[in-house]
């Protein structure tokens, strides 16, 4: 059995679905939504990504019943009809799905050929990844100081160990410093070592569902927000917010996702009093894009 074929359109399908469902996600979001709504969100989105394969597998037949899963992407994504679609193709009035099209679009031996190199790139991509999170242990004690490390981190699968660069004893002060820890400390209590983690392994298959690196982008960003909150309220959030500055204005910081200027500035916004409160319309909003994408 050639495996290229469908793994190309079902590529073709998580790309295009998850395209319109991160949009959708960005319209329900809005601006100054809590890091737990976004991360409720996001979670969706990863959940969605995880079950369309099982949910939806695609058939080398042309016509398909698409009305649950494509019709949402093929008139959002493409601003086409399946109807419409589908006779000109001469396929009668049954809808089809986009990896149909591309299928019927490119050939067979076209999409089978880009099916298994979609396979090998994440393959070598995904064990190259497990190869790195493999030799990233934890240290000797719960903190250590370190010359190379470009961002403070935690690293360690069974043994979280918090990093701190020596920089941060030219660019903070005590006090601040003291807010970074605090911020890291947070993140070993969250147990969010395993979810960095996972998401650091998910990451290999961005690279043929490009879509996926948005969704997990906001996740991560919603967490390190979520961790913001918790160092604010054990040290304050006057000295976290002047560290993220300061930190944000080192060039080698600039082009990390977790420093970027937009990144920074909500994550400041959000320290003011009161801003992340959880609302019943914006639990609301998640239970709609639950309702959307699941069932």
């Amino acid at each position: 059995m050639n495996i290229g074929l469908p793994v190309f359109q079902q590529l073709v399908h998580l790309n295009l679905n998850l395209a319109v469902l991160v949009l959708f996600a960005w319209a329900l979001l809005g601006r100054g939504r809590g890091p737990k709504t976004s991360l409720a969100v996001w979670y969706i989105l990863v959940l969605r990504c995880a079950l369309e394969p099982i949910l939806y597998a695609e058939s080398l037949t042309p016509a398909l019943d698409f009305t649950q899963q494509g019709v949402l992407s093929l008139a959002l994504g493409l601003g086409w009809d399946c109807d419409t679609v589908s006779l000109a193709l001469g396929l009668g009035t049954d809808p089809v799905s986009a990896g149909t099209l591309a299928y019927l679009a490119l050939g067979s031996d076209l999409c089978s050929a880009l099916g298994l190199v979609a396979l090998v790139v994440v393959s070598l991509s995904l064990a190259n990844r497990l190869r790195q999170l493999g030799a990233m242990s934890g240290g000797d004690g719960p903190i250590v100081w370190s010359d190379t490390a470009r961002t403070p981190h935690v690293r360690g699968w069974k043994t979280p160990t918090v990093v701190m660069p020596n920089y941060l004893c030219e660019t903070l002060t005590s006090e601040e410093i003291s807010a970074v820890l605090a911020h890291e400390n947070a993140h070993v209590k969250g147990g969010d070592h395993h979810l960095f983690a996972l998401l650091y392994l998910a990451r290999a298959f961005c690279w043929v569902i490009w879509p996926l690196g948005i969704v997990l982008n906001g996740l991560e960003q919603s967490v390190e927000r979520l961790r913001d909150q918790a160092a604010a309220r054990e040290v304050g959030s006057k000295p976290l917010a002047r560290a993220l500055f300061k930190l944000a204005q080192r060039p080698h910081l600039q082009g990390s996702a977790g420093f970027t200027g937009s990144v920074v500035k909500e994550r400041i916004r959000a320290l003011r009093p009161g801003f992340a409160r959880e609302s019943i319309l914006v639990a609301g909003l998640a239970l709609t894009l639950l309702r959307t994408v699941i069932l």
